[in-house]
């Protein structure tokens, strides 16, 4: 366990904050373990509203292989920063 441990929370609690619901849900907490350890992670269910960068970052957060996904959470912060600047002008 590593950075891209929090990297991966910080994608399952910024989902359930654009959708309003859990990523993995599950009646009990086992259940809910094995949902986030089986079940396809499914991010076309995001709002509309929701800028479709936004949904490639979530993406990057959430790859299951550590190796892959964002090494840092400062770069998603810069990325979503640039992309937001751009579309403003």
């Amino acid at each position: 366990m590593d950075k891209r441990t929090d990297i991966w929370a910080f994608g399952c609690i910024f989902y359930e904050t654009l959708t309003g619901r859990p990523l993995f849900g599950g009646t009990t907490p086992s259940d809910t373990i094995a949902a986030a350890l089986t079940r396809d992670i499914d991010v076309a269910g995001l709002p509309r509203s929701v800028p479709g960068h936004w949904g490639l970052m979530l993406r990057r957060c959430l790859d299951r292989d550590p190796k892959t996904r964002l090494r840092d959470i400062g770069e998603m912060r810069v990325a979503l920063q640039q992309r937001d600047l751009a579309d403003t002008r």
